[in-house]
C-alpha cells in the first residue's frame, strides 16, 4: 500500500474544515442567511426558522436588541465560530445584521415562557423583576393578569427571588412556567399570564 504524501493529506484537511457546517441550518463559519424569528419572545425553544424553508433551529442570536414581543421578522445574520469559543458559552453562534421585514402577529393562541432559566456559572435564576408594582419578564415584557390568584403567585415568586439573591440560599423550585399571549391593550411590551406552572 502507498502512503499519501503529506501535502496531500493537509489539502484533504483543510479542505474538509473549511467546508464544515454547524447547527441544524448546515451554514458555513461566515455565511448569511435570512431567518424568520417569531412572535413569542423568551418562549420555550425560542426557536429561529430558516427562511424559506422554515427549518427550525435551536441557536443562540446574539445583537437583535431591538425585538419586540408580538411581531414575527425576517432578518439578515451571519454564523460566527469563533477560533476559541468562550468558556461558558456556544461554540457558534448567528450574529444579527438587519431586519428585512417586521410583521404583527394577529393572533391570538397561548404559549410558554420558562421563568427560571439556568447559567453557568452561578446556577438557576429567576428571570423576573419587579419595578413600580409591575412584574417584567426577561426586563423586558410586562406580566399582566387578571385572575388574583396569579398576581398572589407571582408575589410569592417575587419575593422568593428577592430572598434567594439576598442570602444566596437554592431556589424551592425546579422550574416555573408561565402560559401566556399578548396583551392587546398594551401590544408588544406585555404578556397576560393566565396561567402559572411549578414543579
Amino acid at each position: 500500500m502507498k502512503s499519501i504524501p503529506v501535502l496531500l493529506l493537509l489539502f484533504i484537511f483543510f479542505s474538509c474544515s473549511k467546508d464544515k457546517t454547524y447547527s441544524d441550518f448546515n451554514l458555513k463559519d461566515g455565511e448569511i442567511v435570512t431567518l424568520l424569528v417569531d412572535h413569542k419572545f423568551g418562549s420555550r425553544g425560542n426557536l429561529v426558522y430558516r427562511y424559506p424553508q422554515l427549518i427550525p433551529g435551536e441557536i443562540h442570536l446574539f445583537g437583535f436588541l431591538d425585538r419586540e414581543p408580538g411581531y414575527n421578522y425576517h432578518i439578515k445574520a451571519k454564523m460566527v465560530v469563533p477560533n476559541l469559543p468562550p468558556q461558558d458559552g456556544p461554540s457558534y453562534h448567528l450574529e444579527f445584521l438587519n431586519v428585512e421585514k417586521k410583521e404583527k402577529y394577529l393572533g391570538n393562541e397561548t404559549f410558554e415562557i420558562p421563568l427560571i432559566l439556568g447559567i453557568i456559572p452561578g446556577g438557576p435564576f429567576i428571570n423576573m423583576h419587579k419595578e413600580e408594582g409591575k412584574y417584567l419578564f426577561s426586563n423586558k415584557v410586562t406580566l399582566n393578569f387578571t385572575a388574583e390568584e396569579i398576581g398572589e403567585k407571582l408575589e410569592e415568586i417575587w419575593q422568593h427571588k428577592v430572598e434567594v439573591d439576598q442570602v444566596q440560599k437554592t431556589l424551592k423550585w425546579k422550574s416555573i412556567t408561565l402560559t401566556v399571549n399578548h396583551d392587546p391593550s398594551s401590544f408588544g411590551q406585555a404578556y397576560i399570564v393566565s396561567k402559572i406552572t411549578v414543579e
